[in-house]
């Protein structure tokens, strides 16, 4: 049992080696939270998490306010997988409120359990597994990921490049994020051959009339599916949406845990459920809504969020490889590709043809500072 006696975080700010815009907000840096835990025995455990105002409401100030309330009772009740558990259906309002507060805290408690445990992030995951209420389940390892292209708002020369640069590169799914400009939209559509490549847009909740969104869908070309058309959780105009255009739906700011299920007719539209791990409040609850969403028969999309480190792609690259989830995309893993610099080991990053080869070792979820980078940053203290 683990005996946690420190805890601090971090809100790093890692430079992008260019802009990355879409609907909702233009980033030029990370916003990030990381937690660092500290066991009587010397070991440590780090997680991250991504809060964004527009998804979960959250900011990474207020996650540390959030996370100071509840710090001190996580550190006395929690020591082990089963714990953990408990702790998080004890608290359930709280992390349905702040998810990615707690998602970093989540990954950091692992990281930890499994250094002390002398347990690498297989064994971790299995820990896990065994404790849910899917422990008869195979537990069944997927040997590759397939990345997504992710296309940002900006210019036809930029986009045209970046494009072709993904091309040669091998990749073959792509995912838009629309800028609202017709023309542009067109031309960029214009660029991937149907039989060729899958291209799905993602809109950023950019319209609020349904009947606005389907006209310019309609008009500017195929696509695979459209993620969020419409204002969030606008269920009347989701609807709206996809009866007039038929184009499959991608979930993700509109949903966010398995309360979300009762929202969801499967026989009435095309849902795909985005999982973004610091949007769902960490691993266990991403597998959870999961393996509930893979039984009702939804199909899902693995997505990430624009600036994660390796520190959460290695969270992402546990979760698609022992799930056994036949994820449809996969969207994480830029690492230093976006990043000027990105201070873990091993770089999760998307090889050729969107594969992640890196393997994590050692105890833990897989990943630790790169010689050099941990004195980049400035760690604060949890009062515990």
């Amino acid at each position: 049992m683990i005996k946690i006696i420190k805890a601090e975080y971090c809100l790093p700010e890692i430079p992008f080696r260019f802009s990355f815009a879409h609907a909702s907000a233009v980033r030029k840096k990370t916003q990030t939270l990381w937690i660092r835990l500290y066991s009587g025995k010397g070991n440590s455990g780090m997680g991250e998490s991504c809060p964004r105002e527009y998804v979960t409401g959250e900011t990474p100030v207020g996650c540390v306010s959030e996370l100071q309330r509840q710090m001190r009772n996580f550190c006395v009740k929690v020591n082990d997988v089963k714990s953990l558990l408990d702790w998080i259906l004890k608290n359930k309002k709280w992390i349905d409120n702040n998810p990615a507060a707690f998602c970093a805290l989540e990954i950091a408690f692992l990281d930890l359990l499994g250094k002390e445990l002398k347990k690498d992030a297989g064994e971790i995951y299995i820990l896990i597994h065994k404790n849910l209420i899917f422990k008869e389940t195979a537990i069944i390892q997927n040997q590759k990921i397939k990345g997504t292209a992710v296309l940002g708002k900006m210019s036809f020369g930029y986009l045209y490049t970046l494009s072709l640069l993904y091309k040669v590169l091998g990749f073959k799914d792509f995912k838009y994020k629309l800028s609202g400009n017709y023309n542009l939209d067109k031309k960029v559509l214009r660029l991937f051959s149907k039989k060729m490549y899958t291209v799905r847009i993602d809109a950023n909740n950019y319209w609020k009339d349904p009947d606005e969104a389907a006209d310019y869908m309609n008009e500017i070309g195929s696509v695979f599916a459209a993620e969020e058309p419409v204002s969030a959780s606008d269920w009347k105009s989701l609807h709206k949406f996809y009866h007039k255009t038929k184009i499959p739906v991608i979930l993700d700011e509109s949903i966010k845990n398995t309360d979300d299920f009762k929202k969801l007719n499967k026989s009435e539209c095309q849902w795909i459920l985005n999982v973004r791990i610091s949007k769902m409040g960490g691993l266990i609850r991403s597998l959870v809504f999961s393996m509930n969403a893979n039984q009702k028969g939804f199909q899902i999309v693995l997505g990430s969020h624009v600036g994660e480190t390796s520190l959460l792609a290695a969270t992402e690259k546990i979760l698609y490889e022992f799930s056994g989830i036949d994820f449809l995309f996969y969207e994480g893993a830029f690492s230093n590709f976006l990043l000027e610099y990105d201070p873990f080991v091993p770089k999760i990053r998307m090889g050729f043809g969107g594969t992640v080869r890196n393997r994590l070792s050692g105890a833990g979820m897989g990943v630790k500072f790169e010689k050099g980078m941990e004195n980049k940053f400035n760690w604060f203290q949890f009062d515990i």
